[in-house]
């Protein structure tokens, strides 16, 4: 007859030792409990308010004109102006308004050096922005 005893020591044991569990599960309970009024209470913040910039939105002024007749003559703004008089209007126009256009526009028959003098004269003087009067075909 095969030893009752032996036999009962070596079998494998199929309980689970759940206190360990336990112990576990009422530690995290306990944490759980403290932290979650904690998570939903708000922290009272007064955090100031941005305030966008006022929007000023101001028309851009109308191109500078300055014709170049076919003589030779400048005209700015329909008036008659001389060389030296256009180079200290031209830099005053610059310093009032730097993006103030420059809209040039030449006779056909003007000659060309006078276009480039001119040209140079507004560059020198802190004119950035230039353009060049389209003519019509029936026009000058």
């Amino acid at each position: 007859m095969p030893n009752t005893q032996a036999t009962a020591q070596t079998q494998a044991i199929s309980e689970i030792n759940v206190t360990p569990l336990v112990d576990v599960m009422l530690c995290l309970l306990i944490i759980f409990m403290i932290a979650a009024p904690m998570l939903s209470s708000r922290l009272p913040l007064a955090l100031p308010q941005p305030t966008p910039p006022p929007v000023t939105r101001t028309e851009p002024e109308p191109p500078l004109r300055l014709r170049i007749l076919a003589d030779g003559h400048l005209l700015l703004e329909d008036q008659p102006i001389r060389d030296e008089t256009l180079a200290a209007e031209l830099a005053w126009q610059a310093d009032r308004d730097p993006r103030r256009i420059l809209q040039i526009d030449t006779d056909r028959q003007a000659v060309y050096q006078r276009f480039v003098d001119v040209l140079a004269s507004a560059r020198e003087q802190g004119i950035s922005q230039i353009a060049l009067a389209k003519q019509t075909p029936g026009g000058h």
